[in-house]
């Protein structure tokens, strides 16, 4: 896997080399701003932001209104974490090209990844009401609401995003296929997201054990489609965590329903033995009624409310969000520009 891994890099490395050679040929002997742009994309994909603003901003001089150029600033800011002055520059190529779907996808994921998320939000509905098969905007909108994560409601739009961009990364119809890498990043953020929910009261007593053999489920396929080193210390956690029988998992799970039993058994013999005093003219004290009733009042709310006061930690880890897009939007004309080399 390894040598296969090493033998595509190289391949992909002599493929943007000849690329470039291609492209100084061209630029030195019919200059133009389609040759300027997709040397652009070349430093794009070399991750060499300021090489790509060089010669996006020689363009942008004779020709401010071409939505390309400022895309590609985006993107470029994106490589150097400048998500403000992405934003910027996704929504001027939007205002020039409103019907581009890359220029509103990138410009959604920069204002996730500049903490705008309501804005976020909406622009990434905006490009599923054009078309449900946009992967990227499931993606983006799992990743901001597992950010969001205020309750177990946006946990749960987080899994339902996730899992709806996993069901249709193999289908046809979609905006761009995804990586290998790609899709075990997402099995590891739905496995992510579901300990993040487990970790809410109200979804660990609905829930409980479900939701950590989910994570599991996500975290392994994760490490069999790249070896994430934090996916597999989160296997051998969650794989100890659920093969062990310890005294607090035996609580967490069947706590709430002995506590309930006990606090019936107790409210019942409370009733039947206060009618029985008052049968045989021996009533019970008003004073040993109210507090047997009170009691088993108290242990049923007690047990309703013990996975709430008795969290189960997960081996003490929190497995990490990464802030980094897990699907990025794709580059226009990337493929066609090595081609023609």
């Amino acid at each position: 896997m390894k040598d296969q891994r090493a033998e595509e890099h190289w391949n992909a490395h002599d493929a943007l080399q000849k690329a470039e050679s291609f492209l100084k040929e061209k630029l030195e002997t019919s200059p133009g701003t389609d040759i300027s742009l997709q040397y652009a994309i070349l430093f794009l994909l070399l991750n060499d932001p300021e090489r790509a603003e060089h010669h996006l901003q020689s363009v942008s001089s004779t020709d401010p209104n071409l939505p390309e150029v400022w895309l590609y600033l985006g993107i470029a800011n994106i490589q150097k974490s400048n998500t403000h002055e992405a934003v910027l520059c996704f929504q001027r190529a939007v205002s020039l090209a409103p019907t581009d779907l890359t220029a509103r996808s990138y410009l959604a994921e920069a204002l996730r990844l500049n903490s705008e998320l309501g804005l976020a939000e909406a622009e990434y509905k905006k490009l599923l009401e054009i078309t449900d098969r946009h992967i990227e905007s499931h993606v983006g909108l799992g990743s901001l609401y597992e950010t969001l994560g205020k309750n177990a409601a946006d946990y749960n739009q987080a899994l339902y995003y996730y899992g709806t961009a996993l069901q249709i990364a193999d289908s046809r119809n979609i905006s761009r296929r995804l990586t290998n890498k790609e899709i075990a990043a997402l099995h590891y953020a739905r496995g992510n997201t579901c300990i993040k929910l487990y970790k809410i009261p109200e979804a660990r007593v609905s829930q409980g054990k479900e939701l950590l053999k989910q994570a599991l489920g996500h975290f392994k396929k994760c490490v069999a489609r790249d070896p994430n080193p934090w996916a597999k210390e989160a296997v051998a956690v969650l794989e100890k965590r659920l093969g062990t029988v310890s005294f607090r998992s035996v609580m967490e799970e069947f706590g709430p329903l002995v506590m309930a039993a006990l606090a019936g058994l107790i409210f019942l013999g409370t009733q039947v033995y206060a009618l029985i005093g008052i049968v045989n003219d021996s009533p019970m004290s008003i004073v040993s009624y109210g507090f047997l009733t009170f009691s088993a009042i108290i242990l049923l709310g007690s047990g309703f409310y013990l996975p709430r006061i008795l969290p189960l930690p997960i081996g003490g880890l929190d497995f990490p969000q990464s802030r980094d897009s897990i699907v990025s939007p794709s580059v226009p004309w990337a493929a066609s520009m090595i081609d023609q080399s």
